[in-house]
């Protein structure tokens, strides 16, 4: 009987154990995933750049801020897949231009085409409110993420906190708008 017990307790031990593995991996191909919609989203968000006020370009600041959180979003991303053991893609010792690898989890370079066409035909302000909402829903993801794994919340929080701060920056920039045609 007890011999019976030690056998199913290894044995819930062991699937416990491949279920973390499994929940690990997972977790890390969502990470992956993530961090190229981030990257679609901050290449948009670079396409809103520069505007036209009559007929001089300006940059609008809130934009920059956005792109800005968008990339460190990215970044936190990456590192808390380091954390879950994940194998860094950039290596050390650089000494030419060769040496420097491509950056990682990017997205095709003609985003514009993935969301059907219909982005040059929006206005600026509509740009801005799909932005927004595109970004809450990658903000809802890695909040997933966070209520799964403890140990690495420091590092999901960080990137929380950027995607919900580019999302904050590009509601500063319809007021920017509003100000700026009254």
């Amino acid at each position: 009987m007890l011999y019976n017990l030690v056998v199913g307790v290894r044995s819930l031990i062991i699937n416990l154990i491949l279920l973390f593995i499994i929940k690990i991996f997972i977790m890390i191909q969502t990470i992956k995933e993530l961090r190229v919609e981030i990257d679609k989203l901050y290449q948009l968000t670079a396409e809103l750049k520069p505007i036209l006020i009559g007929f001089t370009p300006f940059d609008s600041p809130e934009v920059d801020q956005t792109a800005k959180s968008l990339i460190l979003a990215k970044m936190w991303l990456g590192n808390l897949l380091g954390e879950l053991g994940s194998k860094n893609p950039y290596s050390t010792g650089k000494k030419e231009l060769k040496d420097i690898e491509p950056t990682a989890d990017t997205a095709d370079r003609d985003v514009k085409a993935v969301y059907d066409g219909s982005w040059n035909n929006e206005s600026h302000i509509e740009r801005v409110d799909w932005l927004r909402s595109e970004i809450q829903k990658v903000i809802d993801e890695v909040y997933k993420i966070l209520e799964i794994n403890s140990r690495t919340r420091l590092t999901g929080e960080n990137a929380w906190r950027y995607l919900c701060e580019a999302k904050m920056w590009l509601g500063f920039e319809f007021q920017r708008i509003r100000e700026e045609k009254t």
